[in-house]
């Protein structure tokens, strides 16, 4: 634990190497997972999948008619490839906002991957407050904020002060 305000903690936890396999092709958040992974779309830009859970993955298999592929997907990360080559194939035939229509009725953990302007725009950014205006420059708020913390946006120092 961490201590960083009058009664407030953060927990940090990070990954230890020891005993892990570090190939990403047999980790799941690294690319070996067919239901952890990014996948390209026919305009060249992309979509992420990011939930294994089985009802996620037989939702988007029955959705895309190959509920045989179903059972690939419970195998560990590194013997999903079928799957995956099956999903870049499908997912490069539409475009991405193609794909974020096709999604928008289906239980599926889905996002489409966005670019940095499009991030800045999105409506969940606008809701948390996480794009500000100081001075007439843009700041990105703090993602994380503390109930008695009261974070302002500050002019930028002049070049070269200290």
């Amino acid at each position: 634990m961490m201590r960083c305000c009058p009664g407030a903690r953060i927990s940090l936890a990070m990954p230890s190497p020891g005993g892990r396999h570090h190939d990403r092709w047999h980790n799941a958040r690294w690319g070996g997972a067919a239901f952890y992974n990014v996948y390209r779309t026919a305009d060249g830009r992309h979509i992420a999948l990011g939930g294994r859970e089985m009802k996620f993955v037989a939702n988007l298999l029955t959705a895309l008619g190959r509920s045989d592929l179903i059972l690939i997907a419970e195998a560990p990360a590194g013997e999903q490839g079928v799957l995956i080559s099956f999903l870049k194939e499908t997912f490069n035939q539409r475009t991405r906002d193609e794909w974020v229509a096709w999604f928008a009725d289906k239980d599926v953990a889905f996002a489409p991957v966005l670019d940095f302007a499009e991030a800045l725009t999105a409506p969940q950014i606008a809701h948390r407050g996480l794009l500000v205006e100081h001075d007439g420059a843009h700041q990105i708020a703090p993602a994380i904020r503390f109930a008695d913390d009261d974070w302002q946006a500050r002019s930028a120092p002049e070049l070269g002060a200290p």
